[in-house]
């Protein structure tokens, strides 16, 4: 009966803990759905109403873009950091980089990508 009555008390104890356990969570779930409502933006202006005049345009600069790239590349470079920040972007300038900073990385990741490889014979097929 001794037995008993500790697995009795063990397993309640255990059990009340998983409801405090899952009582704490709802309430961070409840708490950080508060939050986010509490910080949500209005809604912005349609996206007409905000393009520049011609006047604040044409004294916008335009970007710096290498001869090859094309409008649509920036354009998607534009959307794609925009897409990322969540915030409206002007790119100012876009260089295609023809080599890696470092090579030299670029060569350890080959040599431990092949090293990594068992390519030393068995010593037992001989």
């Amino acid at each position: 009966m001794n037995g008993f009555l500790v697995a009795l008390i063990g397993v309640s104890v255990v059990f009340f803990a998983l409801v405090l356990i899952f009582v704490a969570l709802t309430l961070f779930d409840k708490l950080d759905r508060w939050m986010i409502e509490r910080n949500k933006e209005p809604e912005p202006e349609p996206v007409a109403a905000t393009l520049p005049s011609k006047a604040a345009a044409s004294s916008a600069p335009e970007p710096v873009v290498e001869e090859g790239i094309s409008a649509e590349v920036v354009a998607a470079i534009g959307a794609a950091i925009m897409a990322v920040i969540d915030q409206p972007v002007q790119v100012k300038m876009i260089r295609y980089r023809r080599e890696a900073a470092n090579p030299q990385w670029h060569l350890q990741g080959r040599v431990a990508h092949v090293s990594a490889r068992n390519l030393t014979k068995n010593p037992r097929r001989r």
